[in-house]
């Protein structure tokens, strides 16, 4: 029933899926699973020393760990809008909010939360980074493919055709 989000170090993390949703850490070689850390996680990803994850305690915002002091810190989490899915790469994290307010989408920020830029807005899924581009779909039309910059400054959306 482990969905495992992260590979790190030769462990596998991931968001226990009963009881708190603690992030659990099994060991490759020996297959052993222990509790690495206390939270009510959801998408656990170790990536430079940090956990990042949805903290459903806090009404789904986006935090992470620093691993060496056991810090938390909120990256993103304003009230109404639930983070729902979110992708690290490099100095950047795309990551899909669910909102109240008509500002349902994709956006993209610093991976220590500052410099928030609005992506898309929409239902977005299937979001996936590579060096140059982030891909991604919107939910009610996933026979379309669309990319943006990871990290350049340019923010504007392409729409891709597969030939």
């Amino acid at each position: 029933p482990y969905s495992p989000t992260s590979i790190y170090n030769g462990k596998l993390y991931f968001s226990d899926p009963n009881g708190r949703h603690h992030i659990l850490s099994m060991d490759t070689k020996t297959c052993q699973i222990v509790n690495y850390y206390d939270s009510n996680s959801y998408l656990t990803l170790i990536d430079n020393n940090y956990a990042y994850y949805i903290d459903l305690d806090k009404q789904y915002s986006l935090v992470r760990l620093n691993t060496s002091n056991k810090t938390l810190e909120l990256l993103y989490g304003e009230k109404g809008n639930k983070v729902v899915n979110y992708n690290v790469y490099g100095n950047k994290i795309f990551f899909q909010v669910e909102s109240t307010d008509g500002m349902t989408g994709l956006y993209r920020m610093n991976i220590d939360g500052t410099q928030i830029e609005t992506i898309a807005i929409g239902n977005i899924t299937n979001i996936h980074c590579t060096s140059k581009y982030t891909f991604f779909q919107y939910y009610e039309d996933q026979g379309v493919l669309y990319r943006v910059s990871t990290s350049g400054a340019d923010t504007s959306v392409e729409q891709i055709t597969i030939k």
